[in-house]
């Protein structure tokens, strides 16, 4: 009896998560550009190493060399076309915004509360390899006021989501308040327009989840355009305060060894394009 074994001879890919700098180049126009063609030439010529002592350093360096002589100017045509992959986009965390005095109206004393120009915030923008996002002023939080039942096929349809307003903390922080053991939907101000070998997986950020709240974002798929829609859940026995345009996810991002077959855009995803919160549809 002759046992044949079959031997898959598909090579083996990987994915790499982007480090901040390689993030920083999908969402802000380069001032120079590699010239792959000149590169994959110039990368086929032998490399000279020093005759003693050679070792990875000198290899490393030769090959950046390298690289940097095959890096051309950008033309006005190349910067125009460029399609950021997060706008609007902070190079850096921000973890305070400088704004100036602001009158806050039905203030408790006479002249009302004036906050300073300095405020700190739940940071948001470029991390060491992601990138945390913030949650806009757009929200609706689930409610049985009405009654129901919650149907994830029609939630379109159903009467147990209320829209509901920001409100002014002392400092000028906006909020809205998430009641016990709710759930509220949000959508982040940044718009995306992701790459085709890039995946986006997203995880709640620690200030929030130290408090009890659990964010829940599904991944942002290779071809996706759009704003994101966040989901928050409050999984205390207290109402909490969910700030309005500060930080509440971080994104980290893995780019494929080559782009996907089929993209988020190729399949006419149901939520391409989307822009404000929009609910589940099938």
């Amino acid at each position: 009896m002759t046992i044949i074994t079959a031997i898959r001879t598909t090579k083996v890919r990987n994915m790499s998560i982007l480090s901040d700098r390689q993030i920083r180049e999908l969402c802000v126009a380069p001032e120079r550009y590699l010239d792959q063609k000149m590169f994959e030439e110039e990368s086929r010529k032998p490399i000279s190493v020093p005759a003693v002592f050679p070792n990875d350093h000198h290899v490393r360096r030769i090959r950046q060399e390298v690289r940097e002589r095959c890096m051309k100017p950008m033309t006005d045509e190349m910067k125009a076309a460029f399609r950021p992959m997060i706008s609007p986009f902070e190079l850096k965390a921000i973890r305070e915004i400088r704004e100036e005095d602001v009158l806050i109206e039905g203030a408790t004393t006479g002249d009302g509360i004036r906050f300073g120009k300095n405020r700190k915030i739940i940071s948001y923008g470029t991390t060491s390899y992601g990138y945390d996002v913030r949650l806009g002023e757009e929200f609706q939080i689930f409610t049985n006021i009405n009654g129901g039942l919650i149907d994830p096929k029609r939630l379109d349809k159903t009467q147990c989501l209320v829209e509901t307003v920001t409100r002014v903390d002392e400092d000028g922080s906006r909020y809205v308040i998430l009641p016990p053991n709710s759930y509220l939907l949000g959508v982040t101000p940044e718009y995306f327009k992701m790459p085709r070998d890039v995946l986006a997986i997203c995880m709640g950020k620690s200030t929030y989840a130290r408090a009890g709240a659990h964010v829940n974002v599904t991944p942002i798929e290779p071809g996706f355009e759009g704003q994101v829609v966040i989901e928050v859940s409050n999984g205390t026995s207290l109402p909490m305060k969910i700030y309005a345009n500060e930080g509440i996810s971080q994104f980290c991002f893995f780019r494929g060894t080559e782009p996907c077959e089929t993209s988020y855009a190729d399949k006419d995803g149901k939520y391409m394009g989307q822009t404000g919160i929009q609910l589940g549809k099938v």
